[in-house]
């Protein structure tokens, strides 16, 4: 089997993970909507890799409304990335509780 085969099995097998999944993602839809029917938000985290999901949803043009992106740059690889340390203080921020308590007081 070629890479490119072996690429694309792979991608149909995550797909049809995903497609088992639709009355999951369809209740979690359900829930978003009420929430924000209800005139609440749903709020949404991500550090370090995760982070791309939820800025995706971020407020902008196109973006969809009531959903609040929740992030913190210390945990994300736009960190200055220069300096030799930078990897492992991204890594450090991820596991400390007090920058978690600290950071999520700053939030409306």
């Amino acid at each position: 089997m070629s890479m490119t085969q072996s690429y694309l099995e792979q991608a149909r097998r995550l797909l049809e993970t995903v497609a088992g999944q639709e009355s999951k993602i369809q209740q979690a839809a359900d829930w978003f909507a009420s929430s924000i029917l209800a005139g609440r938000m749903v709020h949404l985290f991500g550090s370090g890799h995760s982070r791309i999901l939820v800025e995706e949803m971020w407020p902008r043009y196109g973006s969809f409304p009531g959903f609040h992106p929740i992030v913190n740059c210390r945990s994300h690889f736009t960190m200055a990335s220069s300096a030799p340390t930078a990897s492992a203080k991204r890594c450090f921020w991820k596991t400390v509780p007090a920058w978690r308590r600290e950071f999520c007081a700053t939030l409306p």
